[in-house]
């Protein structure tokens, strides 16, 4: 990554700036390595936004912020009262979006109304949130992502223990 900015200020339990940094340098390095030609050319601003959840709905969001087609400028802004677990897998949701578009995979319409997934045009509303191709991909690399960060870390971790070497969360284990 070019360049990384976080500006605003985290509230949430065990959440600053280092962290943020810290996973999506992580992020970038490991999950996303095999686009690392295309991601190290990248600028990300994350915003941390108070009231995102209550005021949107959301934890977080990402958008480019130079042009829709092959974008190289991405903000994610995302709610100031996260905790640690769901300030790390809105990164990590969100940074999937990036990859997303530097990638070239999504490309937003200046309408609102279509987006291109993959050289397909989708219209928005003719198919549920959850089922855009971009979500599907996003939420299912979220908590790998945030697992494997947190693995690293070893911090506000789920019991976990390792079976032939697989690790397993304590659920898991005790099924095992």
């Amino acid at each position: 990554m070019r360049r990384l900015i976080v500006s605003g200020r985290p509230t949430g339990k065990d959440v600053d700036h280092n962290l943020i940094r810290e996973s999506i340098i992580y992020f970038e390095n490991t999950v996303f390595a095999m686009y690392a030609e295309v991601i190290k050319q990248i600028d990300l601003a994350i915003n941390i936004i108070p009231n995102l959840l209550e005021d949107h709905n959301s934890t977080g969001f990402s958008c480019w912020a130079d042009v829709h087609i092959n974008p190289k400028q991405f903000i994610i802004e995302m709610d100031s009262k996260l905790d640690y677990k769901t300030a790390l897998i809105t990164l990590a949701h969100e940074f999937t979006h990036i990859k997303q578009y530097a990638m070239g995979e999504k490309q937003d319409s200046l309408d609102g109304l279509t987006a291109r997934w993959c050289g397909m045009m989708i219209t928005l509303d003719d198919m549920h949130y959850y089922d855009h191709p971009w979500e599907i991909e996003a939420y299912g690399r979220e908590y790998g992502m945030y697992s494997r960060f947190n693995n690293r870390h070893k911090t506000d971790a789920m019991p976990e223990k390792i079976i032939n070497g697989k690790v397993l969360s304590v659920i898991s284990a005790a099924v095992a």
